[in-house]
């Protein structure tokens, strides 16, 4: 990111030439009036991305653009020209109606005299759609593992009250245990729980396969002892 600071007291030989270097910056640049929010210079990057003819652009108001009301937007300028926040994540209607999300770096300064916001924009539409995925994914996973967790749970309270009448603990154990344990090796989803440690307490069949270990060599052990590096941070995040 490039920041160019513009001042009332530059020669306008000097201004001119900033502003054509700013023109020619591949980053979308705007010149924001500090007290009515209206737009006093935009580059030719952002005339390009916004789709506006350049004089219709330049007699707009940046809250004519930003889908927040122009209550919202006068507070957000107050926090950027006080400098109590320069970041801002804002959604921009385009002129075709699209609308697209917008990462803002705004700073206040001076131009010919009148007080600005010398603001970068930055179209991170993409990484936020990748973001909102990701969320899906994992909320998916979640789900899922949640769900056979739950069906595990109930198969066995079910499982206790049906055998809860045996003599012998030690055989409802075993029983159970080997019910379970066949349950959870007829699925072919990887099925897994660890502890608070992220070491594996019980793996299911798929597991075992998918690792190409055996069950006690993956029991007791975490995902960087097991796999590569990348992949283990990749399971790390998922759990």
């Amino acid at each position: 990111m490039i920041i160019i600071l513009l001042s009332s007291n530059v020669k306008s030989q000097t201004i001119n030439e900033m502003i054509d270097l700013i023109d020619k910056h591949g980053a979308m640049i705007f010149l924001i009036n500090q007290e009515n929010g209206e737009i006093i210079y935009a580059n030719e990057a952002a005339v390009n991305f916004y789709s506006y003819p350049e004089e219709e652009l330049l007699a707009m108001n940046i809250s004519d653009i930003n889908i927040l009301s122009p209550e919202e937007m006068a507070e957000k300028i107050e926090l950027a020209r006080s400098e109590q926040q320069n970041h801002f994540d804002f959604k921009h209607r385009l002129a075709s109606g699209e609308i697209r999300n917008i990462e803002v770096y705004s700073y206040p300064n001076n131009f010919n005299g009148t007080p600005v916001l010398f603001s970068i924009f930055n179209d991170v539409t993409a990484r936020v759609k990748a973001e909102a995925n990701n969320r899906r994914i994992r909320t998916y996973l979640y789900i899922s593992f949640g769900l056979i967790i739950l069906i595990l749970l109930v198969f066995s309270i079910l499982f206790y009250r049906k055998n809860r009448k045996l003599k012998s603990t030690k055989n409802e154990l075993e029983n159970f245990n080997k019910l379970y344990q066949t349950f959870i090796d007829a699925n072919d989803n990887l099925i897994y729980l660890k502890d608070n440690k992220m070491n594996y307490l019980f793996v299911n069949e798929a597991a075992a396969e998918f690792y190409n270990k055996s069950k006690k060599e993956i029991i007791g052990k975490n995902d960087y002892q097991i796999s590569n590096r990348e992949f283990a941070k990749f399971r790390r995040l998922t759990d």
